[in-house]
């Protein structure tokens, strides 16, 4: 009995320093995830700060600031209570994230109703975004519950803002392939919600949270 007890107490602390190096190893790896994703949106920022330099157009002025935004928050926001390790919700997470960038034969420089669909759509997403704060995220995983805001109307309200915006730009350039990417956009996004959804209500605050506000996309409809 004392061998076995002994073997016991041997291994307990290895298995504690174990524990310690991965949870060590996964702040290094998400804090360098956090890293790559700010210097991608400090490039899509440096993207539209030139386009806007060149137009003087809203939208691109918009846009600058929701970068930066993103930016910011991917330098500051929460390491995660858990993530999704998933390849399939990872995948959809980047189809989602960049098909919007392959529309083409548009122009950022919206006219008519297109315009303000699109000023709107991006001032209230880049809202959406501020009030997720350091909860920020693009792949499902827990870093607490918001529910202020936009969320209290919406549990998605930035991928909703992200159709209208698309739904914008598809005004200004309605062609087969705008239209296809336009498809792909609003598929993964729901995908997206999807995964998100059945990750977080594990959490009994997000249940409580989604009882609450019932729609995940459209007041009263979705």
């Amino acid at each position: 009995m004392s061998s076995i007890g002994g073997s016991v107490e041997n291994v307990a602390p290895s298995g504690k320093q174990s524990t310690a190096r991965d949870a060590h190893r996964s702040r290094h790896l998400h804090r360098l995830i956090d890293v790559v994703l700010a210097m991608v949106w400090f490039g899509y920022a440096w993207a539209t700060l030139s386009l806007w330099q060149e137009t003087g157009a809203p939208v691109p002025l918009i846009l600058l600031v929701r970068n930066s935004t993103l930016m910011l928050l991917f330098l500051a926001r929460r390491p995660p209570k858990e993530a999704s390790t998933s390849v399939k919700e990872w995948s959809v997470v980047l189809v989602s994230t960049l098909s919007g960038f392959l529309f083409v034969g548009g122009t950022i420089v919206a006219e008519g109703l297109a315009l303000p669909l699109m000023v709107v759509s991006a001032i209230l997403m880049t809202v959406s975004i501020l009030a997720l704060g350091r909860s920020f995220g693009i792949v499902p995983a827990n870093r607490g519950i918001k529910s202020g805001g936009p969320y209290r109307i919406v549990r998605h309200p930035i991928y909703s803002c992200y159709v209208l915006f698309d739904i914008g730009y598809l005004m200004g350039a309605p062609t087969i392939h705008n239209g296809v990417i336009f498809i792909a956009v609003v598929v993964s996004l729901y995908m997206r919600a999807r995964y998100e959804e059945k990750f977080l209500r594990a959490d009994p605050a997000y249940l409580a949270y989604a009882r609450q506000t019932r729609s995940m996309f459209l007041p009263g409809l979705l």
